[in-house]
């Protein structure tokens, strides 16, 4: 009877292109008068769907669904038995299907009843018990290689693990055992997962022969599972239309990946061999896939290949896998009896190595012993296991063993409390880690210190080191203690001696005893405020400014090491402060009194060698103030009142105000090139024949040196900056010093980039000092002469210790002097930012005005 010719696709049967499910087949055959009364075979592929069978308009076949007593046929052709009675009958079947293809593939034919068919035999074992039967033994042995997996973490047994459980679903799921428990549309929808499971892993197991790119692999693993997500919401809420189009799109996918994986398995054999079999496999796949991409299209007909390529391309991961495994398990149990060998004469190895180490051990020690410094080992608890050399000695503890390190080196020593509890989680992290913890975070431990060692403090400097294993993981931890107190001793001599030459330099050039003036100045600021016995907090703010200000005048006229001396003593103030206890109240007296020696050295020294400038001086003096005497005595001649003949008196120690201002670019260029900020220019505007109180002026200059650091260090931008914004390409700084009505004005302004508002206003809610809302400029300004005030998140030797600017308030008040801003609209372009100008306003009475000509007498201002 033979094969007939299957109808194909439903899609182009109706014009309208609307998906629909059920479609109706008739045939009319005619037979021979012989085969009257013998029975035929209709035996047709219907793939999964219901389907019902007439002959003559009675049904003679029904599958349905779950059936307990009826063989449902799955995805193998059916063969419907039915008796010949007359010359013609129409036999017609009805299918309902999601496929939109009622007749899938062949075979489509009419057979002569037989009780021994082999083709119906082959299509039902081959179709049916034989995917069943491969899809159980793929896997069972893709779970043997995740376990493998799991041991050994060799990625080749995860891909091969989950290649054969991809497998899975298309293999096993439209089988009719699991039909009497599930609809077949349901089965139907979860088995194409595995089609894009399948394509995923040859493609994965191709590229760990032949490496691509990995976005593109995560690519086609993120596509094939939203199709799994896909079909899996399918099989709980079918939509006819979206199914048509994911299930044609999975074809075209999976046959890409298929197609990629085919191409790195060609790749792969160029310089792997044991991927050959991969070759075969995978060939025989891409030819099988496409032929069946084409069936399930409806561009030809003929039966389903899937299963051999599949089968083959499995087989072969499965087979290559498993002979790398081998070869794996054969090397390692050469390695073991390798070991086995070793082993046997490895207890003499072993105690010949250890005689050498003890050997070596001893001379280490030895050595050990003889150097100067000391070195502590501690293990990974952070406690002492030996010392050597003269750590005991150095650090007057005579046990040490079994005590924790840290306890031990900053017992009774400076180190504050925040800088113990930083180099402790260091080392707690660092033991019995990785050595690149330690290397990372040691810069957090501390280098030096000074501690109370019995009856002496002592200036140690620490070096911190790590025994390491083979693994490069922390062992133990080293220390290595070096009493370096009489070097400490040294470098102030020393630096006393730098500062004398800086001095002599200072005074050749400027001929004056300003430097002089600054050194007594000092020394009398920080008596006031430090007896040596006890700091309190109005104490600490006096000492702090003034150390601010001896630091900025030092660096101003070139006395480095004295600038340098003063931040030693402002941090030690700071940790006093932070954390008063008796070590650091230690460590601010060593250092506060080695600056006042360094002062009363440098005092001295000025004082002797000054006779040698006396005289020029002397006749400057002279020469230089004479309008000033002249315009006193005839004041005198015309005052009766003795209160004006006092003050008449003292005007006459009064100094040009315009020799304080001279020089000024001189002494803070350095600053700028130190801080990278453009060259300065001062614009100094000062009223001809102005003379100050020598207090007053030493008051201004102090005030004016914070003033002009803060300007240089926070207000002027970089060159390039400045360039890019059009401004000059020197700094330019302000001054002016005239009369005012009742007052003496001191007018400060630089061209910087300006004070913003924002930051100020948000560090002084943070402190406290306003609210976070402020509107008002002139509260949100006045914040910034506060103590300890400053935007600067770091302390360096120049700000950061909000000092600078609550000394120039300070002075202020002490004059009753009031200050006044400028300008508080903000910089053109910036309502946030304003621009630095401030005047100062101090009593009139310490200043006077002399004419150029005595006969035009011009009185002095007078006091409010």
């Amino acid at each position: 009877m033979g094969d007939s010719t299957y109808t194909g696709p439903w899609n182009a049967a109706y014009r309208d292109g609307k998906n629909f499910t059920v479609g109706w087949y008739r045939g009319e055959f005619h037979f021979a008068p012989s085969l009257i009364g013998k029975e035929a075979v209709f035996f047709v592929d219907a793939y999964m769907s219901r389907l019902q069978v007439f002959q003559d308009g009675t049904r003679i076949f029904h599958r349905h669904g779950r059936d307990s007593f009826q063989k449902y046929f799955s995805i193998q052709p059916v063969p419907v038995r039915f008796k010949i009675t007359q010359p013609h009958h129409v036999i017609s079947f009805r299918i309902e299907t999601m496929l939109m293809t009622g007749v899938y593939q062949s075979p489509f034919q009419l057979r002569a009843y037989k009780a021994y068919d082999p083709v119906i035999n082959f299509f039902e074992i081959f179709c049916g018990e034989m995917r069943y039967i491969f899809a159980y033994i793929f896997f069972w042995t893709g779970l043997f290689f995740l376990l493998l997996y799991f041991y050994t973490r060799y990625s080749l047994y995860l891909i091969s693990g989950l290649t054969g459980l991809g497998v899975f679903p298309f293999y096993a799921l439209p089988n009719d055992i699991n039909f009497k428990f599930f609809q077949p549309e349901v089965l139907m929808l979860l088995h194409y997962p595995g089609i894009g499971f399948m394509a995923l892993g040859f493609f994965w197991f191709a590229r760990f022969f032949y490496k691509t790119s990995l976005k593109v692999s995560i690519f086609y693993s993120v596509v094939i599972g939203l199709y799994a997500c896909a079909f899996i919401y399918l099989a709980f809420d079918m939509h006819l239309a979206f199914f048509q189009v994911a299930r044609k799109s999975l074809f075209l996918i999976a046959y890409w990946i298929w197609s990629h994986g085919t191409i790195l398995c060609f790749k792969a054999y160029r310089t792997d061999k044991r991927i050959g079999l991969g070759v075969v496999g995978f060939t025989l796949l891409w030819f099988s896939s496409g032929h069946d991409l084409l069936l399930a299209l409806g561009y030809i007909k003929s039966f389903s290949l899937i299963f051999i390529g599949t089968f083959t391309a499995t087989s072969s991961v499965m087979l290559i896998t498993s002979r790398i495994f081998a070869q794996v398990f054969q090397h390692n149990r050469r390695l073991v009896r390798d070991l086995a060998r070793i082993n046997e004469n490895l207890e003499a190895t072993v105690s010949h190595r250890t005689r050498d180490l003890q050997e070596k051990t001893r001379e280490i020690s030895s050595i050990l012993d003889s150097l100067p410094q000391g070195v502590i080992e501690a293990d990974a608890e952070l406690k002492i296991v030996r010392n050597f050399s003269r750590a005991s000695s150095i650090l007057a503890e005579p046990n040490l063993e079994g005590a924790p390190i840290l306890d031990v080196l900053c017992r009774g020593s400076d180190l504050s409390l925040d800088a113990f509890e930083m180099a402790k989680s260091v080392l707690f992290m660092a033991a019995g880690e990785d050595a690149l913890h330690f290397e990372v975070n040691q810069g957090n431990l501390p280098r030096e210190i000074l501690r109370t060692c019995g009856t002496v403090v002592k200036s140690l400097a620490l070096a911190w080191t790590t025994i390491n294993d083979e693994n490069k993981r922390v062992v133990c931890i080293l220390v290595t203690i070096t009493d370096i107190s009489e070097k400490k001793a040294i470098e102030r001599e020393f630096s006393l001696l730098r500062v004398k030459n800086q001095v002599i330099d200072s005074l050749i050039q400027n001929s004056d005893s300003r430097i002089l003036h600054v050194v007594q100045e000092s020394l009398h600021r920080i008596r006031e405020s430090w007896s040596g016995e006890e700091l309190n907090r109005a104490q600490q703010e006096q000492l702090y400014r003034a150390l601010h200000t001896l630091k900025g005048n030092a660096r101003m006229y070139g006395l480095i090491d004295i600038s340098n001396q003063c931040h030693t003593a402002e941090s030690s103030l700071q940790k006093f402060k932070n954390d008063p206890r008796a070590i650091h109240f230690e460590s601010l007296r060593i250092d506060l009194q080695s600056l006042m020696d360094s002062l009363h050295a440098l005092e001295t020294f000025i004082q002797d060698i000054s006779q040698n400038f006396t005289p020029s001086q002397a006749r400057d003096a002279v020469s230089f103030n004479r309008p000033l005497y002249e315009f006193i005595q005839s004041e005198m001649r015309s005052r009766t009142d003795p209160n004006d003949l006092r003050h008449l008196f003292k005007q006459m120690h009064y100094q040009p105000a315009m020799s304080y201002f001279m020089d000024l670019e001189q002494r803070f260029a350095p600053l700028a090139v130190a801080l990278n900020k453009p060259p300065l220019r001062f614009v100094i505007r000062i009223t001809k024949g102005l003379y100050l109180d020598p207090e007053l002026a030493q008051s201004l200059f102090d005030m004016l040196g914070h003033l002009i650091r803060n300007s240089v260090d926070r207000g002027f931008e970089s060159a390039e900056e400045r360039s890019r914004l059009h401004k000059s390409p020197s700094g330019q700084i302000l001054i002016q010093l005239e009369p005012a009505g009742q007052t003496l004005a001191f007018l400060y302004a630089d061209d910087g980039a300006g004070l913003d508002l924002n930051t100020i206003r948000s560090k002084a809610a943070q402190k406290g000092l306003c609210a976070p809302d402020e509107n008002d400029r002139e509260r949100i300004l006045a914040c910034l002469f506060m103590p300890n005030f400053s935007t600067r998140h770091h302390v360096t030797s120049t700000s950061g210790r909000g000092v600078g600017l609550d000394v120039v308030r300070h002075e202020l008040e002490k004059w009753q002097g009031q200050l006044q801003w400028m300008n508080l609209e903000g910089s053109a372009g910036s309502q946030s930012r304003i621009p630095f100008q401030i005047s100062l306003y101090f009593p009139a009475s310490r200043a006077v005005v002399v004419p150029e000509s005595p006969a035009a007498s011009l009185a002095p201002p007078q006091a409010s």
